[in-house]
């Protein structure tokens, strides 16, 4: 019966999902979801754009799916609201779906988009509006799986399916990098990158660019500067304190080591702090 049930469903999706001649339409895929029986995944996936013009990206945690990959900024699983689902009052907001069918409104995703990257990055809300993409279908293609592993059976064989947009956030990527480590989802990702490109119509800009973008490097990184030449200072002055026979000398440079040691102390305390922030 279970063999039966993958024949007809490698079949449907041979006919509407597996065009060879790449020319599957957005009919195909409503017909092949109509026909088909498997227990597919419907999925939101976005790029944010921050206010200051950095896409953000994000590298995937190990122990998650794509471990140690580059992701869009955020991604996640799609379902429709159903009452009779305990996990859904028990488990966290971000958990709960927005999609339901107990009304005869059409099925909107931007909810469950606003969900999704409340969930992953802290963003609470889309303060402009969203643009769509497009639709992309991910699966493993059966006959050629079956060609590359003879006499071997996948159990891999429902389709995902991503709805794909784009995000201009009105928060800074400062702001965002700040606040994205205390969010539920926050474990998927162990880093959160931003990147921009800038482009120049001569050398002189790109020039000044680069000397303004390192003024503001600067700018942002003072506390770290700071704590670097303050213990090359302390190190470079204890090596002059000396300590002769005399009695007040001796207490002197017992109260200079004391000191070099708390601002040491400090220093260092500051500098980590100021790495652990900035991860």
């Amino acid at each position: 019966m279970l063999e039966e049930f993958d024949k007809d469903e490698d079949m449907l999706k041979k006919k509407y999902a597996y065009n060879p001649l790449d020319t599957t339409s957005l009919h195909d895929i409503n017909t092949y979801l109509d026909l088909s029986l498997n227990t597919n995944i419907n999925g939101v996936l976005s790029n944010v754009i921050t206010k200051d013009g950095f896409l953000l990206i994000a590298h995937r945690n190990k122990g998650v799916v794509d471990n140690s990959t580059l992701y869009p900024s955020f991604n996640g699983h799609s379902e429709i609201y159903d009452p009779n689902v305990e996990f859904y009052n028990e488990s966290t907001y971000e958990d709960l779906p927005t999609i339901t069918l107990l009304n005869e409104n059409r099925l909107d995703f931007k909810n469950e988009f606003s969900r999704e990257m409340y969930s992953e990055l802290s963003i609470s809300v889309f303060e402009k509006s969203i643009t769509y993409f497009g639709l992309s279908v991910h699966g493993v293609n059966q006959e050629l799986w079956k060609k590359n592993n003879p006499g071997e059976i996948n159990i891999n064989r429902r389709l995902h399916f991503n709805l794909l947009a784009t995000h201009t956030s009105n928060k800074l990527i400062d702001e965002i990098l700040s606040i994205w480590k205390d969010c539920t989802e926050a474990f998927e990702n162990d880093f959160i990158y931003g990147i921009k490109i800038i482009k120049c119509s001569n050398v002189f800009i790109l020039i000044k660019d680069i000397f303004l973008n390192f003024i503001t490097l600067l700018r942002k990184s003072k506390e770290f500067i700071v704590s670097i030449l303050t213990i090359i200072v302390a190190i470079s002055t204890a090596t002059f304190i000396n300590i002769n026979d005399s009695i007040p000398s001796q207490i002197l440079a017992i109260f200079n080591w004391i000191f070099l040691v708390i601002v040491l102390v400090l220093s260092v305390t500051n500098l980590i702090y100021f790495l652990s922030k900035k991860i």
